[in-house]
Order: structure tokens, then C-alpha cells, then sequence
């Protein structure tokens, strides 16, 4: 308590106060660029903090990685370009709701969700930081593999209806996604002898050009604006409204993100994504179901709180265990180790006097980046009534260097212009591109874990079906992958029925 006391007093101190606001705006600017985000902006404000106290220089980097995360939506709405790998799923409703002329309200709904992702994740880094880090430990490569796998089952359950077309793209994903050398042999794989695939795709170009450049080519072909020609309304608060109206869709987008987030190795990148497959095969209706990808404002909610309460709840794995779950992860481990401190079981314990006073700044920050955020964001969604000729060449450009952004090569826009065409020719044939990308993220992971646990049983496959947990995951993933094919509903209905009444019957009478 006495901790909790000594951070709010933090609070009035105007030294502090400087540092929160240069990073929290300065954090919701970058995140707002796609392909830089928060690796792009701790990388460069590390350097600042060299002669700086620990507590102010944890409030500069804290407030970064605030800002871009939350800033992540606006361009995944406008521009169909996500800002961070962690607003991927956000581009899918929010852009369609940006044509339908409601950008404010999906920007409104996107920054709210934003703020109570924050929140919930700062509480559980708080609360349950030591506990889940100890836990992790635990997880081995066997349980990974089958999490993965339930991953891909929620995808296919998600393209119910176009289940054939939804593992095709699954399929095609994985095959992009095993470009490279292998993660434990370091064999080459499809790299047709280029140097630039040694490491794989580079994902940010290829989903640069998935999203943003194939629409860039359906613009130019129809000649229309963003919105379609639709008058977009400048009120924010049906968005805002519209988060405080699912709060089912928040506690559950809430619980994927604090799962995906002290699992390391998995983070953002796919916490955002299982929030929205979750949600979407939540629906009670086909009809219902349909409306996601196509303006529905649960699919803004779900990703935007779980991609928050993933990234703060990811440093909980990160600095129990001294294992960063990413870039972002491992430039703060890196801070930490410079001001002094030692990441590891012992953190929470040792270093309560920098902890608790940065966790409470990240929850002031929150209403901090809200409140201006609401009043500018109802302004950037004018953007989506320009007409495509003065459009076109700044998307252009922003998606050139988004490309550029990760390693530099010109190959990268070629990469971009080659999957800008995959994605355009795969949405006009009916194809889930959600499914595409969702392949690339989980496509290593899968793969690393597959043959970290093959060698750990000496080649036996046995392995994934005699751990527990291992086999209950795969259980429920089989049981999924045969809904998105079978009515499962009525047999099991009927089973239960049946059961219901024999226990009924009086026996020996």
C-alpha cells in the first residue's frame, strides 16, 4: 500500500509530467505511421535517456510504448494500413466502416477500447505479474504446438460457410510462411537463392501490401474515394458509446489479451487477432457472423483491448523471466539493465520504487492520450473524402516507406507490390486475406515448437497426445475444425436429450 501511496504522490511532480506528455504524443504520432510502432520509437529515445533517473527515463519509455499501441488504429481505419502488427484485425472492420463514411466512429471506438486495454493490462502487470511469469515456466513446446493449432481452428471455424477457401488460404500462408532457413536446422527453404528470403517473408511489407496496396489498386481501378462517397460524420461518441455497450465483447477481449500476452513469444501480433476470431465465433446468427469484415463495430472492440492488454501484459512474462516476448519487450529489458536494475524472478520484489510509480503513470496517461485523441481524430477522418487522385500518391508513398522501415531493402517494396496484387486478386475471388495473414504470424511458431518438441520425444509424435493439457487443446481444436463443416448442435442435443430422459426413467419398477 505504502508503495501505491508513494506513486500517486509521483504524480505532482511536474518534471515527470513533461516526460509522460512528450512520449505519450510523441508514441501516438509514430504508432500512427505504419511500420514504424514502438520498436521504431524505443529504439530511438533510448539514447535520451542516457544521465537520466531511472524513474523519469521508465516514465519517457513507458509512455512511448503507451502512445504507440494506441495509436496503431488510426491509419489500420483510414488507410487500411495497420501501425502496428498488434491493429492487423482492426483494419478489417474499421476500414469498412471508413467507407461506409463512420471513420469517427470507428476511430472513436478503436481509441476507447485502447484505453480500457491499457488499464486492465497495467492491472494485471501489477497483480499478477509474478504469478503468471512463475506459471509460463511450465509451458513447454508441446503445449505451444497444440495452442497454435487451436489458433487455426478458430480460423477455420471463423470461415464457416467458406471453410474450403478459409483452409486454402491457411495453407497458402503457411507456405509463405516457411520461406527461409529453418529455425532449428538452419536448412533453406524456397528461397530460390536470394539472399533477401534467407530470413523468411518480411511480414511487415507482406501485410503492407495484403492491406493497403491491393486496395491502392481497387481505388485506382474504381476511381472512388475511401468512403465511397459517403458524407463522413465528425462525431466520435457512437463509437465511444458503442464500447461501453459490449462489455462481454471487453471482458473476453480482455482475457485472449492477458493469455496472449504472458505467453512469450506470442504478444500482439496474434493476441489482437484470436480477440476477433473469439468474438466473431461468438455471434448467435450466420447473419450476425457475416457482418464481421464488414463494419462491425465488435470487430474494432475485440482487437483494440486485447492488443493493449496483450503488450502490458506481455512485460509481466518479460520481466519475471528476463525473456523478452519481442523487439519492444527486449529494448526495455535493455533500459532496465542500463539504469541498474536486473530483470528476473526477483524484479517485482527488488524494485518496487521504480515499478509501481511507472504503472501508475501508465494509467494517467491513458485518459492523458484519450481526451486530446478524441478531439483529433474526428479531423484525421476527413482523409477518407479525399478523392483518390490526391490520395493515391500519399498512400503510396506512406506504404514504400512503412516498407522500408524494418531492414532498408528495396527488395521489401517488391514484396509489397508482388502480395499487393496476391491480395487484390484473392479478394476479388472471395478469399479470407484475414486467413493469409493469420498463417504468416503462426506460421513459425507452429513450426519452431513442432520440432523443438520432436526432438525433446526422439521423433515421437506421441508426445502432443500424452501431456494433459496437450491433448485436452487438440481435443477442442478437432471439435472445432468438424463445426466449421458439420451441424455439431443437433446430435449434441440430442444426446443430451436422450440422457435427460433416460435418467428419468425409474429403474426396477
Amino acid at each position: 500500500m505504502q508503495d501505491w501511496l508513494t506513486a500517486l504522490a509521483d504524480l505532482f511532480v511536474g518534471n515527470f509530467w513533461i516526460w509522460a506528455v512528450i512520449g505519450a504524443w510523441s508514441g501516438f504520432i509514430i504508432g500512427s505511421i505504419p511500420g514504424l510502432g514502438p520498436v521504431f520509437a524505443l529504439a530511438l529515445a533510448i539514447p535520451l535517456t542516457f544521465g537520466m533517473e531511472p524513474l523519469s527515463a521508465m516514465i519517457l519509455l513507458g509512455s512511448i510504448y503507451c502512445g504507440t499501441v494506441t495509436g496503431g488504429s488510426v491509419s489500420s481505419v483510414l488507410l487500411n494500413i495497420p501501425g502496428t502488427t498488434g491493429s492487423i484485425a482492426t483494419c478489417w472492420d474499421g476500414f469498412s466502416l471508413a467507407k461506409q463514411g463512420r471513420a469517427a466512429e470507428a476511430l472513436g471506438a478503436g481509441i476507447m477500447s485502447s484505453t480500457l486495454g491499457t488499464f486492465i493490462g497495467l492491472i494485471c502487470l501489477a497483480f499478477l505479474g509474478p504469478l503468471l511469469g512463475r506459471l509460463v515456466a511450465y509451458i513447454g513446446p508441446v503445449e505451444y504446438f497444440s495452442l497454435i493449432i487451436l489458433a487455426f481452428a478458430f480460423v477455420a471455424a471463423a470461415s464457416k460457410g467458406e471453410a474450403i477457401k478459409g483452409f486454402i488460404m491457411g495453407g497458402v500462408g503457411l507456405l509463405f510462411a516457411f520461406v527461409g532457413m529453418d529455425v532449428i536446422t538452419a536448412y533453406e527453404r524456397f528461397t530460390f537463392g536470394s539472399l533477401f528470403l534467407m530470413d523468411g517473408v518480411p511480414f511487415g511489407p507482406a501485410v503492407i501490401g495484403i492491406f493497403a496496396f491491393s486496395q491502392l489498386i481497387n481505388s485506382a481501378i474504381k476511381g472512388q474515394s475511401i468512403s465511397h462517397g459517403e458524407k463522413v460524420t465528425g462525431n466520435v461518441l457512437p463509437g465511444v458509446i458503442a464500447v461501453f455497450k459490449h462489455p462481454i465483447t471487453v471482458v473476453k477481449a480482455w482475457i485472449v489479451g492477458i493469455i496472449a500476452g504472458v505467453m512469450p513469444g506470442l504478444g500482439i501480433n496474434i493476441g489482437n487477432i484470436m480477440a476477433y476470431m473469439l468474438e466473431k465465433n461468438a455471434s448467435k446468427t450466420q447473419e450476425e457472423k457475416d457482418s464481421f469484415g464488414k463494419g462491425n463495430i465488435r470487430g474494432i472492440i475485440a482487437p483494440e483491448v486485447a492488443n493493449n492488454a496483450t503488450a502490458y501484459a506481455n512485460l509481466s512474462s518479460s520481466f519475471a523471466l528476463g525473456i523478452p516476448s519481442g523487439s519492444s519487450d527486449a529494448i526495455l529489458l535493455g533500459g532496465l539493465i542500463l539504469w541498474g536494475l536486473t530483470p528476473g524472478k526477483a524484479f517485482f520484489d527488488t524494485s518496487q520504487s521504480l515499478f509501481f510509480p511507472t504503472l501508475v503513470w501508465g494509467m494517467a496517461l491513458a485518459p492523458l492520450i484519450l481526451l486530446p485523441g478524441l478531439f483529433i481524430i474526428k479531423y484525421l477522418a476527413k482523409i477518407t473524402e479525399i478523392k483518390p487522385y490526391t490520395l493515391l500518391p500519399l498512400v503510396t508513398v506512406i506504404s514504400i516507406l512503412g516498407s522500408l522501415s524494418s531492414r532498408g531493402h528495396i527488395f521489401d517494396i517488391w514484396v509489397m507490390i508482388v502480395f499487393g496484387f496476391i491480395g487484390y486478386i484473392l479478394d476479388r475471388g472471395g478469399f479470407p486475406l484475414s486467413t493469409l495473414v493469420i498463417s504468416l504470424v503462426l506460421g513459425t511458431l507452429l513450426e519452431t515448437n513442432m520440432s523443438r518438441a520432436l526432438r525433446i520425444s526422439d521423433g515421437s509424435w506421441a508426445i502432443f497426445v500424452q501431456k494433459p493439457v496437450s491433448l485436452i487443446v487438440l481435443i477442442i481444436s478437432l471439435i472445432i475444425v468438424l463445426g466449421a463443416f458439420v451441424d455439431l448442435k443437433t446430435p449434441l442435443v440430442n444426446f443430451f436429450n436422450r440422457f435427460k430422459f433416460m435418467s428419468k426413467l425409474k429403474i426396477g419398477k
